[in-house]
């Protein structure tokens, strides 16, 4: 069998039959999962497409499937569509946004009563201006089933690092710990975990630290020339294999990889 030459990536953010921006609707979303089920593509795991990056083989028709921000329709409806076609994406969560409870029915189960799941607009609102992320966003519960299903892949962020010194680090892992303490307050997380994600959290000045990082999302300030800098302070210790990947809204990724010393690695990222 060939190995694959390139590898696509898809992004979505909602599955959901209320229509709007950044969505679409299950039936688009089975046809083309099911397109490709059935014409023999296989979807990657981060390790997988970082292995790729680094030169490793991977079958010709590899594809790489994600959602940003992992709201409530990507559980009631692209899980069970995954799961029917034996494929899973990779979900990069809002933590801050999800909260504990039972998980609640999806599309896969018959005669299920399905929650609402509101257009792009709809979940803005709820989470901004009306405190109701519960009814918009995933739960714990219903990533750890979609992960233990096979349909979702988690991905811990461990490092935060700060250019500047280590009273700005020690800052933003505060900023953090205000965050969650706020959702405990709430009685949306539980103490321990609220401990158990901060634990995760390094709060440090050490271009060092990264050095075991397989992605790395750099998101300093909208200028080139700061940028630059902090990519190549930041690729001198990465591996090989690892991804970096910059936040950027106005800058084209194409002109930000000039300061990349390896661009095949370098990609750019939404900020979530």
């Amino acid at each position: 069998m060939a190995d694959a030459r390139t590898v696509p990536v898809l992004m979505h953010h909602h599955v959901s039959p209320s229509p709007g921006m950044i969505t679409v609707s299950p039936e688009n979303f089975e046809s083309q999962i099911a397109w490709l089920a059935g014409n023999g593509w296989t979807s990657l795991t981060l390790d997988q497409y970082a292995g790729f990056l680094a030169g490793k083989p991977v079958p010709r028709k590899s594809i790489v499937i994600t959602f940003d921000d992992g709201y409530l329709d990507n559980w009631v409806y692209a899980h069970p569509i995954l799961q029917k076609y034996g494929m899973h994406a990779v979900v990069f969560v809002v933590t801050g946004w999800m909260g504990e409870g039972p998980e609640r029915p999806h599309a896969g189960i018959a005669g299920a009563t399905l929650p609402s799941t509101p257009d792009h607009r709809g979940c803005e609102a709820a989470i901004y201006e009306q405190d109701r992320s519960d009814d918009v966003m995933m739960r714990w519960s219903e990533a750890r089933a979609a992960i233990a299903a096979g349909t979702a892949l988690g991905q811990n962020v461990s490092t935060l690092q700060d250019q500047r010194d280590q009273a700005a680090a020690d800052k933003g892992k505060a900023h953090i710990a205000a965050e969650l303490d706020k959702l405990v307050q709430r009685r949306r997380l539980e103490p321990a975990k609220r401990d158990a994600m901060l634990a995760k959290v390094t709060a440090t000045p050490d271009f060092g630290a990264l050095k075991d990082c397989q992605l790395v999302v750099e998101a300093v300030f909208e200028q080139r020339e700061v940028k630059a800098e902090a990519t190549k302070k930041e690729e001198a210790v990465l591996a090989p294999e690892a991804v970096f990947a910059s936040n950027t809204s106005t800058i084209p990724i194409t002109g930000l990889a000039e300061a990349s010393s390896r661009p095949a690695n370098f990609i750019g990222l939404h900020f979530f």
